[in-house]
């Protein structure tokens, strides 16, 4: 084949069979240069993807919140099914656990409570157990109102929330008793003595 050359004008004569070689090898070179890079991008894109799956799902078997449980299960739909079963099962017990916790605060028995933190110590309501075992102690405490009573709540609330106030009626009823105990004594020994005095006045003869 035959082109004019543009500076001299004169034809010269071209071999177009390797000039087409030459191009479709240019091709074939960038074609697979770009099926690399995409393949790079697209190894690059799974081991990330691999990445924030797996560290997902450490941080879903680890928790006790149900939520992060059930946000693993609905954003990682395409995670391996051994590890959707896996949280799924958590989700389902971390449910039947607060079910339980549940019918234990309906039941309002301090021995169902313990039993509940005995079971369960790392539930996320056992905080929230030992602060309505207080709450129950201390209502028990208020309610019989006694020396007594508010001690028993004292010696076995020590950080309790109503320690301020437990120890408070603790010590005003503790005093009036020790008043009265006081008084009494007091009132006993006036009368002792009254009948010494009574005793000791003569008779007198008719």
């Amino acid at each position: 084949m035959k082109v004019k050359c543009p500076e001299c004008g004169h034809e010269i004569e071209v071999n177009t069979h390797k000039s087409r070689k030459f191009l479709w090898i240019v091709l074939v070179v960038v074609l697979v240069f770009l099926a690399g890079a995409a393949y790079g991008a697209y190894y690059l894109y799974q081991q990330t993807l691999g990445n924030s799956e797996q560290s997902a799902y450490e941080n879903a078997i680890q928790s006790t919140e149900p939520a992060v449980l059930q946000n693993f299960l609905d954003i990682h739909v395409a995670a391996s099914q051994a590890h959707r079963d896996t949280v799924a099962a958590r989700l389902e017990r971390l449910k039947r656990i607060d079910q339980l916790w549940t019918n234990v605060v309906r039941s309002k028995s301090k021995a169902e409570i313990r039993k509940y933190i005995q079971l369960y110590p790392q539930s996320v309501h056992v905080i929230e157990a030992r602060l309505l075992i207080d709450s129950l102690d201390w209502v028990l405490a208020e309610n019989i109102n006694t020396v007594e009573s508010y001690k028993t709540y004292l010696d076995n609330h020590s950080d309790g929330l109503y320690y301020d106030v437990a120890k408070v009626n603790y010590d005003n009823l503790y005093n009036e008793a020790k008043l009265r105990e006081a008084t009494h004594m007091v009132d006993s020994l006036k009368a002792l003595m009254q009948k010494q005095q009574e005793e000791e006045v003569p008779v007198e003869q008719p």
